[in-house]
């Protein structure tokens, strides 16, 4: 019971079927486009391996690799959403900074965390920076 208190939150049997549902209503809108079965079942088929490489690539990040880069852009999004809620006017400050670094205002969010990753360092640059802005209005 440790296990699954430590992989996963209260909102994880909410969100995730609601999300798979979505997907699926989703998918089937773009199946039905098509008039034969044969590639109908195909895409169907191909949807549920999809999720289940999905599935176990999540299961792999956390297990064989203890977070990895995956998580990292998690804590960092969260930062920035706490900096977002912490004061409105971050939110253009992010989205017009490049990167963080000693001068940025959005500084103090990534230094003191205890995190086990080097955050502050990886968003120095540019492109480590970008996954966490994509992933704040999400």
């Amino acid at each position: 019971m440790i296990l699954l208190d430590s992989l996963f939150r209260i909102n994880d049997f909410i969100v995730v079927p609601i999300c798979f549902v979505v997907l699926l209503m989703f998918f089937s809108i773009i199946v039905n486009k098509y008039k034969d079965d044969k590639i109908k079942k195909l895409f169907i088929k191909a949807f549920f391996f999809k999720m289940t490489c999905t599935l176990l690539f999540a299961l792999v990040n956390t297990f064989y690799y203890n977070g990895g880069d995956s998580e990292m852009y998690f804590f960092c999004t969260e930062y920035l959403q706490k900096a977002v809620t912490e004061n409105s006017d971050n939110f253009y400050t992010i989205y017009t900074t490049k990167a963080i670094n000693i001068k940025s205002s959005l500084m103090d969010y990534f230094i003191y965390h205890d995190t086990g990753y080097p955050v502050f360092e990886a968003m120095h640059d540019p492109g480590n920076f970008m996954v966490p802005k994509l992933g704040l209005p999400v």
